[in-house]
């Protein structure tokens, strides 16, 4: 049996800081969607947001009957199990000092298609985001551009985006180490609130 790997990472930075401060990731259900937030140094940096993936038409990430921390072959990620009405796969994260990585682990035998992305990154209000958006003639070389996230509905949003929050803290949305996945881009689906897609 093989795995699916896909892997997000956020890091941050607070603005004016000479110590270190600690990123967390909480992952938790409501009403039967897999959900995540994230906070750096107690401060709220993504508000609720959802996590899965969409693949072969089924919602992985939603429908959500049991959801569980894992062992880990690693101590320093957390791993924890889903198990939807039809699928059941893992969702593995790691915090750092500066911000935090995660990754779905689907297991499959044979080939999947995936047909979609529901993760999405839910930012407080009056967030100032800079990014390059499409249409991307000449592939990812485009001038950024600087915006209020309450203000950015239906663009498209080149990874690395870079986000300010009011509390001071930097945030930028990216991708690695994709296994058997293509790349992603990011679109604004509403005020605030930036998805994979």
């Amino acid at each position: 049996m093989k795995c699916i790997f896909y892997c997000a990472s956020l890091f941050l930075l607070a603005s004016g800081s000479v110590f270190a401060q600690k990123s967390r990731m909480n992952v938790f259900l409501q009403q039967n969607e897999l959900m995540f937030n994230v906070s750096y140094n107690n401060r709220p940096v993504i508000e609720n947001s959802s996590l899965g993936i969409i693949m072969d038409n089924c919602p992985y990430g939603k429908n959500i009957k049991s959801f569980s921390e894992t062992e880990s072959s690693d101590e320093s990620i957390r791993s924890y199990l889903a198990n939807g009405v039809h699928n059941s796969f893992y969702v593995d994260v790691k915090e750092f000092d500066d911000g935090i990585a995660f990754r779905y682990r689907i297991p499959a035998n044979g080939p999947k298609c995936v047909y979609g992305e529901s993760t999405s990154f839910v930012f407080p209000s009056n967030t100032t985001a800079w990014y390059a958006s499409g249409p991307f003639q000449y592939g990812w070389h485009q001038i950024y551009q600087e915006r209020k996230t309450d203000n950015i509905e239906g663009e498209l949003l080149a990874p690395p985006a870079t986000f300010l929050t009011q509390e001071g803290i930097y945030a930028a949305i990216t991708e690695a180490n994709l296994f058997n996945f293509h790349g992603a881009v990011m679109y604004c689906t509403a005020p605030n609130k930036i998805q994979f897609g």
